[in-house]
């Protein structure tokens, strides 16, 4: 903690004021971040990661570094990439029995927020162990079983379709900003990684990972709020 006092107060007796008397931009040792003139940091205890609070007139962010930051709100594409329907209590525990396991074939989007997913499962098919033989019905409630593929449909949580999504990626750095459309109701924040911190280039095992979002109650505009997530900068 001696530590990350020592960064958060060399950060703000160093900060600058792109517009002067209104904003200014916090060194934060990992990071910088611009938000109005008289913003506090307020250092909250952590055992693996750098912690803390942004607190201002109108807004409050906590913010945690480390290797593991939570991922916040996934982007549809994130969402997609990382396979989460496999999450749903309808899949995870038929699917995760069938041995030998289906592969992902192919995703198709169907309409805004409903997907098909393809499995190629042949082997399993064969196989007189395979789950999928001995208790057909069951798996004909939640797949379509076709020829030697299973097909899943699935929708995208709500929580997604209700949110403003940035994504921007360069050859160091992968960013994440949203914004939901009732600030009442969900967090805005931001989601960083340094890319080259990664583990075997896997962008979601990686040790240098910032999550910034939102706790408490947004008063300052909406546009305000955007100007601050997309001034986050890793260094």
């Amino acid at each position: 903690m001696k530590i990350i006092g020592a960064i958060l107060l060399l950060g703000l007796s160093s900060c600058i004021s792109p517009k002067p008397g209104v904003w200014q931009t916090m060194d934060l040792g990992e990071f910088t971040i611009t938000v109005p003139k008289g913003s506090k940091v307020q250092p909250q205890e952590s055992v693996d990661s750098y912690r803390a609070k942004i607190i201002g007139d109108g807004f409050e962010f906590t913010f945690e570094y480390g290797a593991y930051s939570p991922k916040l709100t996934l982007s549809p594409e994130e969402y997609i990439q990382l396979e989460e329907w496999h999450m749903d209590e309808s899949f995870g525990p038929l699917f995760s029995i069938l041995k030998p396991s289906p592969t992902l074939e192919s995703v198709v989007k169907k309409d805004d927020s409903t997907y098909l997913a393809t499995y190629k499962a042949r082997e399993c098919i064969n196989s007189d162990s395979c789950s999928l033989n001995i208790d057909r019905d069951l798996y004909r409630r939640y797949f379509a079983i076709k020829d030697s593929t299973l097909e899943y449909e699935f929708r995208l949580p709500k929580e997604l379709l209700q949110h403003d999504f940035t994504v921007s990626t360069t050859d160091s750095t992968f960013k994440r900003v949203f914004i939901p459309n009732e600030l009442d109701k969900h967090d805005a924040g931001v989601y960083m990684i340094n890319r080259n911190s990664c583990i075997e280039d896997n962008e979601y095992h990686c040790w240098k990972q910032l999550a910034l979002f939102t706790s408490g109650t947004v008063k300052i505009s909406r546009s305000e709020l955007k100007e601050i997530l997309n001034s986050l900068t890793l260094k």
